[in-house]
């Protein structure tokens, strides 16, 4: 999907390296409705959410976006762990409390797996104290870092992940210290913020009820969370959510066939020509075809409380 309008490109500091954010202006003449943070997940960057930046956008909302740790256009080796787009998260509500024509506006948080889980977790160091935060929407969100990569191990390691696990509790405590036990239950709980929590049926990297938020539902104590299930195929996965049917299709099998042609490659797939032009005939507007159904209970959802 190509931006329908242009945006405003910033930047701000997290934990020592430079992140590249993005301001896409309201498609309306009045006032912003308000101001919709949408937050990525793994091994994905801004662009990759303009289905829904353009969703809100034409609904006349401010969005503001940015590229995590070692995503996209910002500094970084890697992603650091699934927990560094929390402190990326919090570094970006620190921008925006900054800027008045943004920290004025009412606001509504969105994120995408390691995103829903970075704008769950992130209540708990008390982000709503520096934006007035009015509603949540995530998708696809692990409840913990480590619990979700154990859940992962499980699948694909069978009895050997027996031996792994240990490694991973003190892999996520040496990178991140104590911010690798703070869950997305525990900023759920935190505050009395209104939270829909959006899963598919056939999430193969954060299953529901196994490392989802769902898992933990019991746990859950504030009264404003409403959990909503998506069972209709290709559009029950981890990253086909929000789309229809057919565009949830078209991106599976785009994804595929992409991850073998990256599989057979050598080297740098950007100088392949094949690679190039298999990515240059990926019709992209039938890709990123938002689901009006679920949409529209979402972006009311946030509209309702703004």
């Amino acid at each position: 999907m190509q931006r329908s309008t242009p945006r405003q490109e910033v930047s701000f500091p997290s934990g020592g390296v430079t992140l590249a954010g993005y301001v896409y202006p309201a498609q309306n003449t009045g006032a912003p409705v308000g101001l919709a943070i949408i937050v990525h997940g793994l091994n994905s960057n801004a662009d990759k959410m303009l289905p829904l930046i353009t969703y809100y956008q034409e609904r006349g909302w401010t969005c503001f976006a940015f590229d995590g740790t070692g995503a996209g256009a910002s500094e970084g080796d890697s992603v650091r762990g699934l927990n560094q787009q929390r402190l990326d998260l919090e570094a970006a509500i620190s921008y925006v409390a900054g800027q008045p024509e943004l920290a004025s506006l009412h606001c509504v948080l969105v994120g995408h797996s390691m995103g829903g889980h970075a704008v769950t977790s992130a209540f708990a160091d008390g982000i709503d104290q520096q934006l007035d935060i009015r509603a949540v929407v995530v998708f696809s969100a692990f409840n913990s870092g480590v619990e979700t990569t154990d859940v992962l191990f499980d699948e694909y390691l069978g009895p050997a992940a027996t031996l792994l696990k240990p490694w991973v509790w003190v892999a996520y405590h040496t990178t991140f210290g104590p911010a690798a036990d703070v869950t997305a239950v525990d900023g759920i709980n935190a505050t009395s913020t209104p939270f829909m929590c959006v899963y598919g049926t056939e999430d193969e990297a954060v299953p529901a009820w196994m490392s989802g938020i769902p898992a933990h539902a019991s746990e859950i104590t504030n009264t404003n969370v409403e959990l909503v299930e998506v069972e209709e195929k290709y559009r029950n996965t981890h990253s086909t959510l929000w789309l229809t049917a057919d565009s949830a299709q078209y991106a599976l099998e785009v994804w595929d066939k992409r991850d073998a042609l990256l599989n057979a490659l050598d080297g740098d797939p950007t100088n392949d020509p094949f690679y190039l032009q298999f990515i240059e005939g990926v019709d992209k507007d039938r890709m990123s075809r938002t689901d009006p159904d679920l949409m529209q209970r979402v972006e009311s959802f946030c509209r309702d409380r703004v």
